[in-house]
């Protein structure tokens, strides 16, 4: 993907976010796929505020990339340690799949010929 969008900006920057950075508004969501990222979606402890539980629950959305799973899994068990039990409730790979079908082939063609940088890009 870097590579397609250098080749599109004209600029062979070796680092990965300052060629994101070159997306302008999109340069965030860029960045985010060159990494792991990580986001707590849901945290739970107790049924009292003036009581502390016993126990407590985070449930954190983590996106890998591709062929990493296993890698960052054991950096997640490393960082936490022994004492916190950690619970895969959903493990799924990424997929991408060709811009083919009824519908997105019409728009494939008339995209694929013209390969242009988009108008956010500050080039």
């Amino acid at each position: 993907m870097l590579e397609r969008f250098a080749a599109l900006t004209g600029d062979h920057d070796a680092d990965p976010d300052a060629l994101a950075d070159r997306a302008g508004a999109a340069a965030p969501f860029l960045r985010s796929t060159l990494r792991t990222t990580t986001n707590p979606t849901g945290l739970a402890a107790g049924y009292k505020h003036n009581v502390i539980p016993d126990a407590a629950e985070a449930l954190i959305d983590v996106r890998v990339l591709p062929g990493t799973e296993d890698e960052v899994l054991a950096e997640i068990r490393r960082i936490v340690g022994t004492d916190i039990e950690i619970e895969t409730v959903t493990r799924d790979v990424g997929l991408e799949a060709p811009l083919r079908g009824a519908w997105s082939t019409p728009w494939s063609r008339r995209w694929t010929p013209t390969i242009r940088a988009p108008p956010w890009c500050r080039i």
